[in-house]
């Protein structure tokens, strides 16, 4: 049993998985967005998001310790010059800081191979999330015309005939 034990596995062994988690958070921190398995982004989000709550603080002893468990200077520094700084504040919580949730998943589907379920790994940007948080009443607005149109349609056809 493995009680106490937290984590996946993911079928191989301890030291391959530390650096399978390092070369895919080198790779999201480079990129903005990998496609991963859904058990490997699972494990990757909680792994990222701790590098980025260091990358915030911004000393010497953060920069140390990410440079420890992602073994890529490059990587380390554009962690801390270009992303925490979008970190910082919130867009949308007035006065409050970014906690967390630095890191999003999206289901892509199934691999074609293996018919394994396929996930995006991306970061949460300040504008992705006010996209996001006005994407909402937009698809409202956009339903009201659409109703309005074929209000609009019947009404002409009516008056036709």
């Amino acid at each position: 049993m493995r009680h106490g034990n937290k984590g996946r596995r993911l079928g191989v062994t301890t030291p391959h998985r530390r650096s399978m988690m390092a070369n895919l958070a080198v790779s999201l921190i480079q990129h903005g967005g990998i496609n991963t398995t859904e058990a490997r982004a699972k494990e990757l989000r909680p792994f990222v998001e701790e590098l980025v709550t260091l990358a915030k603080r911004g000393d010497l002893h953060a920069r140390r310790l990410v440079t420890a468990r992602l073994r890529d200077p490059g990587a380390t520094k554009k962690l801390f010059d270009e992303w925490a700084p979008k970190f910082v504040s919130h867009p949308t919580k007035a006065g409050d800081g970014w906690n967390g949730g630095y890191v999003r998943i999206l289901r892509l589907g199934l691999r074609k191979g293996d018919s394994a379920s396929i996930s995006m790994v991306q970061f949460v940007t300040a504008e992705s999330a006010e996209s996001s948080a006005s994407r909402k009443p937009a698809q409202e607005k956009k339903s009201e015309p659409a109703k309005s149109s074929s209000v609009k349609d019947n009404a002409a056809s009516e008056e036709t005939s």
